[in-house]
C-alpha cells in the first residue's frame, strides 16, 4: 500500500508537465496559397468589316483554381485596325482599318495573378464613298480643276452647291468643279470597290479661276482621300 501512494503524486506530476508544455493547444494550419487564374480553350478569331463590330464573352476562357471571381481586360495590336473595349467580362472590338491584328485579353484574380489568350483579327474594308477634300483655298474660287490618281473608281457625286464634270486619264481622272468652292471642305466624294486602299489614292490642284473666270496660282492649296 505504501508503494501505491507513493505513486499518486509521480502520475500528477507528469500530467502537469504536459499541460504546461502545451499539449491542449491546437495549430492553426496556414491558408493555401494564392493560385494563378488559368487559360482554357481557344477563343475563335474574329474576321470584321471596317466599321463593324463584334463581341466576345472571354469568361468561357479563363477558370479560376480558388474560385476567385476574375477581372478582365484586353489589347489589340496593331491599334490602327481595330479599337477594344471591356464591360464585364464581355470584349467589344470595333473594325478601324484594314489589316491582319491580334486581341490580347488578360484575366486577373484579386491578388493581381493573372493569365492570357489571344485571338486572332482580320479586319476588311467594304466597297463604299470616299470623299476629296481641299485645304487652304481662297475665298473667291469659283472653279478648280484636280488630276485625282488611285484603284478604279467612279460614280462621282459633287458636294451640294457645287458641280463636277470628269475626264479619264491614265491612271485615274481629270475632274472640274464648278461653284462656290469653299476654302477646306469636301469637293466631291467618288465610290471605291475597297476603302481599304484609300491611301493609293491622292490629288492635287492643276489649274484654279475666280469666280469673276481670271486664272488664278493654285498656290499651296492640297487635296486629301479620305473617308
Amino acid at each position: 500500500m505504501k508503494r501505491i501512494a507513493l505513486l499518486i503524486p509521480a502520475v500528477l506530476v507528469a500530467a502537469m508537465a504536459v499541460y504546461s508544455c502545451g499539449g491542449d493547444e491546437t495549430v492553426t494550419p496556414a491558408p493555401p496559397a494564392n493560385r494563378p487564374p488559368v487559360a482554357t480553350g481557344t477563343i475563335p478569331a474574329a474576321n470584321i468589316f471596317v466599321d463593324d463590330t463584334v463581341t466576345v464573352d472571354v469568361s468561357a476562357y479563363f477558370s479560376d483554381p480558388d474560385g476567385d471571381r476574375l477581372s478582365y481586360d484586353a489589347t489589340v495590336s496593331p491599334g490602327t485596325v481595330a479599337s477594344v473595349s471591356v464591360a464585364g467580362s464581355v470584349v467589344t472590338i470595333v473594325g478601324v482599318a484594314r489589316g491582319l491584328g491580334t486581341v490580347t485579353v488578360t484575366a486577373r484574380d484579386p491578388g493581381g495573378l493573372s493569365a492570357q489568350r489571344q485571338m486572332g483579327l482580320n479586319v476588311d474594308d467594304r466597297f463604299g464613298y470616299v470623299n476629296v477634300d481641299i485645304q487652304d483655298g481662297q475665298s473667291d474660287w469659283g472653279a478648280v480643276v484636280l488630276a485625282v490618281v488611285g484603284p478604279a473608281f467612279d460614280s462621282l457625286l459633287a458636294a451640294p452647291d457645287l458641280t463636277v464634270y470628269h475626264v479619264p486619264t491614265e491612271g485615274g481622272l481629270n475632274v472640274l468643279v464648278a461653284g462656290e468652292i469653299p476654302q477646306s471642305g469636301t469637293l466631291f466624294r467618288f465610290w471605291t470597290e475597297d476603302r481599304g486602299r484609300i491611301g493609293e489614292y491622292g490629288g492635287r490642284v492643276t489649274q484654279v479661276a475666280a469666280r469673276s473666270y481670271e486664272q488664278r496660282d493654285p498656290g499651296s492649296v492640297s487635296i486629301t482621300v479620305q473617308r
